[in-house]
Formats: structure tokens, C-alpha cells, sequence
């Protein structure tokens, strides 16, 4: 393949992912005393779960909440310049380095160490968390989206259902997820600009440091080209929205 070839076919995956593969709707913003109540609900646009794929892809809500001076007052998802996910402190989140612990599957996000990743982890034949392929024996997450016709009395749904915490949440049903968002934000700060974002990475960094950990030529390899390229994640859409 050419190129022309190579960026004429990132082109349309940009597109797609863009245009075809989820949709994000703020469904209300509402005030409780100093805090801001937010509601989103992201909606699966593909016939399959979402991300798709091997267990290497994530996709994640990325929330901004400024004031009017322009500080930030609240902030999820937030990444740095490698597209590792960050916590309240500026560094990466436990769950982002390796032999770290999973990031659940949220119903509701009050924190900025809390992020909801759409994601598929798998457990070793010991039920410990594992990267590599070969040892992957059951899922311990996967919260990925559902696609719209899943039904849970269909013959297959025991090999297709979500799993981990997915599963006690009933706003994650089949074709969408609702999410909230609880921030701190005194009405003497308003109005507020709220962004959210939903972004996607088609190799978890956190996946990528555990394969790191190797040492083989393949490995060294993959590195080689990995670390050559930007890596921070793709936007596939963000809103923003003036709240009290």
C-alpha cells in the first residue's frame, strides 16, 4: 500500500468514528445547592458492541467544567501527551500502569480520579486481571456499549451479556449508557461552560505498557513504531453547553 493509500484509509475510520459510531447527548444540567447535577447518554449507532475488536481498544468520557474566570472547576477524563487518563493529582490513574487495578464501569462520577471507560478486560484461568491474549479466560469488565438488538432472552446473550459492574447498573441497557455527573460548583462561579467529550484509543496505553513489559523482537518492534507516532486519543465528538 501506498501513503496515499494508508491516509486515504485513516481518513474514513476518522469519519466513521465520527459520524456512524455513537452519539452523545447532554440530557440535563441542573443545580442542587453548590453542586451541578449533569446527565449524558451515549448511544450505540453500530449492529456490535462497541468499542469492537480484540480487548485492546477503549473508548472514554472526557467532562470539563470551567467557571467564569476561566478556571477549571471540575474535570474527568482528562489525559496527557502519551493518552494516559490522569487523576486529580496530574498523573496517571492507578488503573492506567501496570500491575495497576482495573478502572470500574460508574453509574454515577463525583470525583476527578473516576472516569467511565468503555472497555473489555479479561481474567486468567487465577481470575487476576491479564493483557495477554493467550492467558484470557472470562471477562472481569466489559462494559463496552451494547448494539440496539441485544436482548437478554436470546439464546446468546450468556456469551455476549456485559460483565463486572456493568451489570447491576440499569441505565446500561442495550444500545445505550446514561451516565451522571455530581461536580462541585457554587452558583457565585456561574455561569459555567461545560465540554464533554467521548474519545477513543485503538490500543490502551494501558495495554501497550503491559505489553512493554517484554523483551522479544516483535515486542521491540511494535515499540519501535508505537512510540514514533502521536498517541493521543481520537475525539469522536464533543458538546459544550452553558449551565448555571
Amino acid at each position: 500500500a501506498t501513503p496515499e493509500n494508508l491516509q486515504a484509509t485513516i481518513r474514513a475510520i476518522r469519519h466513521a468514528l465520527q459520524n456512524d459510531s455513537v452519539e452523545l447527548r447532554v440530557l440535563e444540567a441542573t443545580r442542587v445547592d453548590d453542586e451541578l447535577h449533569v446527565r449524558l447518554r451515549i448511544e450505540n449507532l453500530v449492529g456490535h458492541k462497541f468499542p469492537a475488536g480484540i480487548p485492546v481498544r477503549r473508548m472514554w468520557i472526557r467532562v470539563r467544567l470551567t467557571a467564569q474566570d476561566g478556571s477549571v472547576v471540575f474535570q474527568s477524563g482528562e489525559h496527557d501527551a502519551s493518552g494516559r487518563i490522569l487523576g486529580s493529582n496530574g498523573s496517571p490513574l492507578a488503573s492506567e500502569v501496570v500491575s495497576g487495578p482495573r478502572e470500574p464501569h460508574r453509574d454515577t462520577i463525583t470525583s476527578i480520579d473516576q472516569v467511565q471507560i468503555y472497555e473489555s478486560l479479561m481474567a486468567d484461568s487465577d481470575g487476576a486481571l491479564t493483557f495477554r491474549l493467550m492467558r484470557g479466560a472470562a471477562h472481569l469488565k466489559d462494559n463496552r456499549l451494547l448494539p440496539l438488538g441485544w436482548r437478554a432472552d436470546h439464546e446468546d446473550a450468556p456469551r455476549t451479556a456485559p460483565q463486572g459492574d456493568a451489570t447491576s447498573d440499569t441505565n446500561f441497557t442495550a444500545g445505550e449508557d446514561t451516565i451522571s455527573y455530581e461536580m462541585l460548583a457554587p452558583a457565585s462561579g456561574g455561569p459555567y461552560q461545560l465540554e464533554v467529550s467521548l474519545l477513543f484509543q485503538p490500543i490502551g496505553m494501558r495495554y501497550a505498557a503491559e505489553l512493554l513489559e517484554f523483551s522479544t523482537p516483535e515486542v521491540e518492534d511494535f515499540a519501535r513504531f508505537f512510540t514514533a507516532v502521536l498517541r493521543v486519543p481520537e475525539v469522536i465528538v464533543t458538546l459544550t453547553r452553558e449551565v448555571p
